[in-house]
């Protein structure tokens, strides 16, 4: 995963726990993630890893919905 000006490492087996710990890590003031809506019985299953993000998130998240 890159992007200009950007670098990304996912270490452990949870996505979402590894990006918390990098934000803490690099005292990070907002998170900025992008989501896609769910369809079908996704809206009824387990919460998925970035709405696990969103919700835990310390500090201000701004989502964008594709």
């Amino acid at each position: 995963m890159s992007a200009r000006g950007c670098r990304g490492d996912v270490e452990g087996d949870d996505p979402a726990r590894a990006v918390e710990r990098h934000l803490k890590m690099v005292h990070a003031e907002l998170l900025l993630i992008l989501v896609h809506k769910g369809r079908g019985m996704t809206t009824h299953m387990a919460p998925l890893t970035g709405f696990r993000m969103i919700m835990a998130a310390p500090y201000p998240v701004l989502s964008i919905c594709e």
